[in-house]
C-alpha cells in the first residue's frame, strides 16, 4: 500500500465495474491518476443523465452499441412483419421508440433493486446502464439472507409487471397498429428478461436468489457465495457453449452476443468469489498482524 492509503475491501459494485470494464473493454484508469470529474456528470467511461429518487442514472458508452442494434433488429425484421405497408420511415421510428422504451423497462428493473435496497438500509451509489442491461451499484453487501432475497427478487419481478402491463395494451389495440406492435415487443422483451434474470447464475438475480437460500439454509455467506459463484460460472460456460454452436449454425450475432453475455457473467462470478474471499481473510485480521512497532519510537 502507498504512504496515506487505508485497507479497504471493494464494494460489490466495484466487483461487477470491473467486469463490466473487462466485457467493454474500456481503459480502466490509473490508480494515481486524475479522478473522473463527477460535476460534469461523468462517471468513468459512463455519463451520468438523471438523479432518480436520489439515486444517479449514468449511461455507459457502450450502451450505444445495444441500442443501435436493437434499433436496426426492430426496424429491419420486427416491426416490417407486424405492421405490414408501414414505409421505411416509420419502422425505423418504431424501431427507435421500441428501444428506447425497453431501456426504460431495463431502468425501471434496476430502479425497484435501487428502492428495496434503500427501504432495506442498504446505501446505493447509482444505476448504470450498460451494453449487457443495468446494474445497481450498492456500496456493501447485504448483513442476511432475507435483505438480499428482497433486493434480488423485486428485479424480475418489476420486468414481469411491465410485461404484464405491456400485453394489456397490445390485446387493447388492433394487432396491425403501431400501439399494439410497440406493445407486444415490451410485453415480450420484458418477460424474456425478467426470465433470464431468475436463471440461478450469480450475479444474476436468480443467482443471488439463490445465494440467499443457501446463506439461509447454511448460515455461512462464504459458503452460499461459492455455491451460487459456481452455478454461476457452469451457466456462463453454458451460454457460451450455445454461442458456439449458434455461430456455427450460421446464427454469427447471435452467437457472438450470447459468447459476450456468457463471457461477462464468467468474469463477474469470479471476482465476486474472490471479493467474498478476501472479506473473510479481512475479517480475521488483527491490527498487530499488518503493522509492526517501531522500534526507534519515543518511550
Amino acid at each position: 500500500m502507498a504512504p496515506g492509503e487505508t485497507l479497504a475491501v471493494r464494494s460489490p459494485a466495484t466487483v461487477q465495474n470491473e467486469a463490466m470494464e473487462q466485457a467493454t473493454a474500456s481503459p480502466r484508469p490509473n490508480a494515481a491518476g486524475p479522478r473522473p470529474d463527477a460535476r460534469a456528470g461523468r462517471v468513468g467511461s459512463a455519463v451520468r443523465i438523471a438523479t432518480i429518487a436520489g439515486v444517479e442514472v449514468n449511461v455507459h458508452v457502450s450502451w450505444l452499441v445495444i441500442a443501435g442494434l436493437v434499433t436496426w433488429s426492430l426496424a429491419t425484421g420486427y416491426f416490417p412483419t407486424a405492421i405490414p405497408g408501414a414505409d421505411a420511415t416509420t419502422d425505423w421510428l418504431l424501431g427507435a421508440v421500441a428501444a428506447l422504451l425497453f431501456f426504460a423497462s431495463v431502468l425501471a428493473h434496476e430502479l425497484a433493486h435501487s428502492i428495496v435496497a434503500r427501504g432495506r438500509g442498504l446505501d446505493v451509489e447509482s444505476i448504470t446502464l450498460f451494453i449487457f442491461g443495468g446494474v445497481s451499484n450498492l456500496s456493501a453487501e447485504a448483513k442476511r439472507p432475507g435483505v438480499e432475497f428482497a433486493v434480488a427478487i423485486v428485479g424480475p419481478l418489476t420486468s414481469f409487471a411491465v410485461a404484464v402491463a405491456a400485453y394489456v395494451v397490445a390485446i387493447a389495440f388492433s394487432t396491425t397498429t403501431p400501439i399494439a406492435a410497440t406493445a407486444g415487443y415490451l410485453a415480450f422483451i420484458n418477460a424474456a428478461l425478467g426470465a433470464f434474470n431468475l436463471v440461478p447464475g450469480f450475479p444474476l438475480d436468480g443467482g443471488r436468489v439463490l445465494r440467499s437460500i443457501v446463506w439461509s439454509v447454511t448460515h455461512d455467506l462464504g459458503r452460499a457465495t461459492q455455491v451460487a459463484s459456481t452455478v454461476g460460472q457452469v451457466v456462463a460456460w453454458g451460454l457460451m457453449l450455445w454461442g458456439f454452436w449458434q455461430v456455427i449454425g450460421g446464427n454469427l450475432l447471435g452467437g457472438i452476443w450470447m459468447i459476450a453475455i456468457g463471457w461477462f457473467l464468467q468474469n463477474a462470478a469470479v471476482a465476486s468469489r474472490e471479493q467474498t474471499v478476501l472479506e473473510a481473510r479481512l475479517r480475521r485480521l488483527l491490527v498487530r498482524d499488518v503493522l509492526r512497532p517501531d522500534p526507534t519510537g519515543a518511550t
